[in-house]
């Protein structure tokens, strides 16, 4: 399968600053990406390009096998800005009608197609009233909507879920779901643990560069690592005994200030027989749990790969590497 996205060399710098540096990245069809790293990494830059928001400085970048801003892509992709605002004083209804008509619609099947985005972010009863008598959520969930207006192959989504609360973030999370059957959608976002449970796949960049894309089951380790938060350090024997089990490869412990085993357990063996190993072995040494979850947390190993990252990029002995 062609990529939907396929960046190759792709680097942009801004005077002295450089944002992107050879970044090569094939995004497959049919998937939910993240685009993730910290401030500064480049993701508003990539998501940039490949909006045709911006040009690339150097290398090239194809979308559904076009430049970004060819007319082959009208009405396959769509694109949700941060900032993105609807218009004041005109009614969302007009302005979502207007939307799909550019998605080449007619104006009864624009009109359907309003109603229809609306209906999907619980807006239907606002329809006729401005965005200025929108809360920011609802704000937020409208702007969201029209980026499913039509039928788009490929939807960018920068920061969706930025500013809203714990529920409309998950019916967000559960739209985008909804959403991404027979398409690709990109979602950049600080929003670690929303986009563990939404995403297949997350590309993490870190000083303009790619350092890793991979699905978010790789990343995290669900098959292979065991997370145990306790209510106080483990003792000597505790980590002992659970070392000795011969499903585990090996036990780290987690500061005083943060009590926790990471287990990384043998992932060729059944979950559940490794599991209730373990959980016997806590029940021996009647050892206080608060949580178990299978995986390191996305965030926790976003953080690592930057930092590890960092660090080579510290070490590099040959400065004529580094830009």
């Amino acid at each position: 399968m062609n990529p939907v996205v396929e960046t190759k060399d792709l680097g942009k710098a801004f005077g002295a600053t450089v944002a992107l540096k050879g970044v090569n990245l094939e995004i497959p069809p049919d998937q939910v990406i993240g685009l993730v790293g910290p401030n500064g990494a480049g993701k508003t830059t990539l998501f940039s390009i490949v909006s045709g928001f911006l040009k690339p400085g150097v290398g090239s970048v194809r979308v559904l096998g076009h430049s970004p801003l060819s007319p082959e892509l009208q009405g396959r992709v769509s694109i949700l800005p941060q900032d993105a605002s609807l218009r004041r004083g005109v009614s969302i209804i007009k302005q979502f009608e207007f939307f799909a008509k550019l998605q080449g619609l007619s104006p009864k099947e624009a009109s359907a197609e309003a109603e229809k985005a609306l209906g999907e972010v619980d807006l239907l009863e606002k329809a006729d009233e401005g965005p200025d008598s929108l809360s920011h959520g609802m704000r937020k969930r409208a702007s969201l909507a029209q980026a499913f207006i039509g039928n788009p192959e490929l939807i960018l989504l920068d920061e969706p879920t930025a500013g809203l609360d714990p529920v409309t973030t998950q019916k967000v999370r559960k739209l985008v779901l909804r959403k991404a059957e027979g398409r690709t959608i990109i979602i950049s976002s600080h929003n670690l643990a929303e986009l563990q449970e939404a995403c297949d796949s997350v590309a993490i960049l870190n000083l303009g560069k790619l350092v890793d894309f991979r699905p978010v089951s790789e990343i995290v380790g669900r098959s292979k690592t065991m997370i145990i938060r306790l209510e106080n350090p483990p003792d000597d024997q505790l980590t002992k005994a659970v070392c000795e089990l011969p499903q585990v490869v090996s036990v780290n412990s987690g500061d005083r200030g943060n009590p926790r085993m990471i287990i990384t357990v043998d992932g060729s063996i059944d979950d559940s027989e490794v599991d209730l190993a373990i959980l016997g072995v806590f029940k021996e040494q009647k050892a206080r749990y608060r949580e178990i979850r299978r995986g390191e947390s996305l965030e926790e190993k976003v953080v690592q790969i930057t930092n590890e990252d960092l660090a080579n990029e510290n070490s590099d002995p040959d400065p004529s590497s580094k830009q």
